[in-house]
């Protein structure tokens, strides 16, 4: 009794350790069960957790919060590297020990409400009762991307995706996956099935 006997689609953007918990040796309702990991651009991703993360800041006459900088402007790389740290966030989703119990697939984030969906909805059985339309909620404030100075410092840029592809497990699944048979959901897959079922 772990509360999904009803389900053929769990969705958690929890520690990557839920799942080895809840879903011991990749099994679920006795079948063989897939991970699939939405994967983002690091730069993007990267920037949109910035934006996320406020820290408090004051002056004088008054306390603000103010969103997370990356320090283009830093003298050394460690200290560059260290103001990107303070961006992270939920980076410990991913873990590459998932993959020694599931089989983990990956997916374009951009296409997560299209192609994606278009693609469980071959896969998923369809339910009794339909839901409302779904509503997307954005959590974070649009972006400014003109006062992200990553943009206009290719140097800097290049270090920081280097940098996020060294240290982060995640971004070092999805640089293998993407463009891999295991991606799914991209727009080649969209197409082919539109003509299965045209």
């Amino acid at each position: 009794d772990i509360g999904y006997e009803n389900c053929d689609y769990v969705s958690h953007e929890l520690d990557w350790t839920f799942w080895a918990s809840t879903f011991g040796k990749g099994k679920f309702h006795g079948m063989d069960m897939e991970l699939h990991v939405p994967c983002r651009d690091r730069i993007e991703h990267l920037m949109s957790m910035c934006n996320y993360e406020e820290i408090g800041m004051a002056t004088k006459d008054k306390a603000y919060l103010a969103k997370q900088k990356i320090d283009c402007n830093a003298k050394t790389d460690k200290e560059l590297f260290a103001s990107v740290r303070k961006c992270f966030l939920y980076l410990s989703r991913y873990n590459h020990a998932l993959l020694d119990q599931f089989d983990v697939k990956c997916f374009d984030f951009k296409n997560q409400f299209t192609t994606y969906v278009d693609h469980m909805s071959t896969i998923l059985s369809h339910r009794r009762f339909e839901s409302t339309p779904y509503v997307k909620r954005e959590t974070n404030e649009e972006r400014n991307k003109e006062e992200e100075c990553i943009w206009y410092n290719d140097e800097v840029r290049a270090k920081v995706d280097k940098f996020l592809l060294e240290e982060i497990p995640y971004y070092q699944f999805c640089d293998r996956c993407m463009g891999s048979e295991n991606e799914i959901a991209t727009s080649n897959t969209a197409s082919n099935l539109k003509k299965v079922f045209a």
